[in-house]
């Protein structure tokens, strides 16, 4: 289980999202894109995704599925704690 985000240094929801993930105790890499913003539109583009952050989730068997932004993650861990 691993969270990875894409985000950017200055995004208020991106910041709330580490927090969120910090505060579920979850594992996670972050990635400021700041200096990459060429590559940060092509990632969001491959997923279809148009804002940051963009969270994706990794499973144990190594499945990566799009969880989004920080409103979606708060939603997927209400989601995880309601199962």
């Amino acid at each position: 289980e691993h969270y990875y985000m894409w985000a950017l240094s200055e995004c208020p929801f991106c910041l709330l999202a580490a927090e969120e993930l910090i505060k579920q105790k979850a594992s996670f890499s972050a990635f400021v894109m700041d200096d990459n913003l060429e590559e940060l539109e092509t990632l969001k583009r491959a997923r279809g995704w148009k804002t940051v952050p963009m969270i994706v989730h990794k499973n144990a068997t190594g499945k990566e599925e799009l969880v989004g932004g920080f409103t979606d993650l708060k939603e997927w861990f209400n989601g995880l704690e309601e199962k």
